[in-house]
């Protein structure tokens, strides 16, 4: 039988047995990345460039599928990352031994609806068993044993102990949305930095006769081009004499630097354009000690709007004073090792925005630990937003089968089997976890599901020797909210998958 996820059959299946075998598939894509000891993968697109990397999000988000099934645990992915910063690969293993449960259940003759109907009921009695997990109180050595606790089996798990205090610091400045994380490689994972007051972008000055710093700057945003075409597009001309051509072309270069004279008239010295910026303009703004950048995305001129207090406008003609936004000091900063610079915006009027400039020996090094501290200061800041943590080390999710377990025994009829199911489900995210680490999952349970039945809630892996942590400090943490999350996303997708019983190819709307 050829692989699900590349959409190939070669017998016959039911659409039910393909999906989940799709689902299982995935989840074995990613399960070895989980944890301390986690394996990384390597993903190559279509040019060759090669990106290393245990996270779950980032390896569905790069891995090319073709079966439609696996939208399903993409969008998950998708939805975990953006709500929760972290936990995807332990959701999308959720989701995979739910759907593989599930199979066994409809082998021996239980209907889809009544699975749905007593996962429903696992998933509720989890969540609720869950809020009593919480740990006492929210301290700073939590929060960055919980920043630790993400990066621990990454890349920026050789630096963690630097990291977690640029996590912490990000976390209490902005929300993870506000925080800009700029990678240069050339130098070590502890030579990444958080600066105290303003903003780093990735950008340089247009030209290089522009000044490297600009004093007390006055800030023109525009989200269009500041060019004048040479010639209307779809419009054929044709001079009559060179001295035609050659008036033409002055101008426009007068049109052009009519436009610098504006900008520069308002008090202008540093613009910011989303698209280009015509060269006899760029030219203009460095003979005139004025800097400027281009190409800027939407997300990075807002961001520098917001940090300016400036409006973005949609021409020139719409600029006022009114408009600029102002920072005490723009400069350009360089490193040894780096191979080009970043602009720091120091003493802006609105300091609700974080910056960290993330450095590593190669570019896929840097890239990876970006992708580490962009998790932990997300599940950070949940956590001291939220103010709920639990241990981590399949900590929960013992607890919660126990727990879902003892439910089932109160469900009647077929429905008994899909909650005891759910419970088992549960416990592959400790199984996991202790494979990888090269101890033997069944007896690693086992042991963790005895603590517990002791009524140590807080026990959890020792992924040293396969036995079992009990009691504080926690060396493994992680907000609650993540797993809250994670269950909720994870049921949600595997009953969406079970529920589909044919896949058909749909229409193309412009066909009759």
């Amino acid at each position: 039988m050829a692989n699900a996820i590349d959409g190939k059959q070669t017998q016959v299946r039911t659409a039910e047995e393909v999906n989940i075998d799709v689902v299982k598939q995935m989840a074995g894509l990613v399960a070895s990345s989980l944890g301390p000891r986690g394996r990384d993968k390597m993903l190559v697109d279509n040019a060759g460039a090669a990106t290393f990397t245990n996270d779950g999000a980032t390896i569905l988000r790069e891995t090319k599928f073709e079966h439609p099934t696996t939208k399903i645990i993409v969008g998950l992915a998708k939805t975990q990352e953006s709500e929760a910063y972290d936990g995807t690969t332990s959701a999308i293993l959720l989701a995979g031994e739910l759907c593989g449960q599930a199979e066994a259940l409809m082998k021996q003759g239980v209907h889809v609806a009544q699975i749905e109907d007593g996962f429903e009921i696992g998933k509720n009695a989890a969540l609720e068993h869950l809020q009593t997990l919480a740990l006492p109180e929210v301290t700073d050595e939590q929060l960055e044993g919980i920043a630790s606790t993400a990066m621990t089996g990454k890349q920026a798990g050789v630096a963690k102990e630097h990291l977690t205090k640029i996590c912490l610091n990000a976390a209490k400045k902005a929300k993870p949305s506000n925080v800009n994380i700029v990678v240069r490689p050339g130098s070590s994972i502890e030579d990444t930095y958080d600066i105290a007051q303003g903003i780093i972008i990735d950008k340089q000055k247009m030209n290089h006769g522009m000044p490297k710093e600009v004093l007390d700057a006055k800030i023109a945003l525009f989200d269009c081009d500041l060019i004048i075409p040479r010639f209307t597009e779809g419009v054929n001309v044709n001079f009559a004499t060179g001295a035609d051509a050659d008036a033409y072309s002055q101008k426009r270069k007068a049109d052009i630097l009519t436009i610098g004279e504006h900008i520069k008239d308002m008090g202008v010295n540093f613009v910011v354009c989303g698209k280009d910026i015509d060269p006899v303009l760029s030219e203009y703004f460095a003979r005139n000690d004025m800097m400027a950048i281009r190409r800027c995305n939407a997300s990075l001129i807002e961001m520098i709007a917001e940090a300016t207090d400036g409006l973005i406008v949609s021409s020139v003609g719409d600029l006022s004073e009114d408009d600029l936004g102002t920072c005490g000091l723009i400069n350009e900063f360089n490193q040894e090792g780096w191979s080009k610079p970043v602009l720091h915006f120091r003493k802006v009027p609105n300091d609700v925005r974080h910056s960290i400039v993330c450095t590593g020996p190669s570019p896929e090094a840097a890239d990876e630990v970006s992708r580490a501290l962009d998790d932990a200061i997300g599940v950070t800041w949940l956590a001291l937003n939220n103010k709920k943590i639990v241990t981590g080390g399949g900590s929960p999710q013992v607890s919660m089968a126990l727990h879902v377990q003892n439910v089932a025994n109160t469900v009647e009829g077929l429905e008994q089997l899909a909650v005891q199911a759910y419970g088992r489900a549960l416990e592959i995210i400790p199984l996991t976890l202790a494979k990888n680490c090269g101890h033997n999952p069944r007896l690693s349970v086992i042991n963790l599901k005895a603590a517990h039945g002791q009524g140590n809630t807080d026990a959890y892996l020792n992924v040293a020797n396969g036995g079992v942590i009990t009691g504080s400090p926690y060396a493994v943490i992680e907000p609650m909210e993540v797993i809250e999350v994670g269950l909720k996303s994870a049921t949600t997708a595997a009953i969406q998958i079970l529920r589909i019983d044919n896949i058909i190819q749909a229409r193309d709307p412009n066909e009759f």
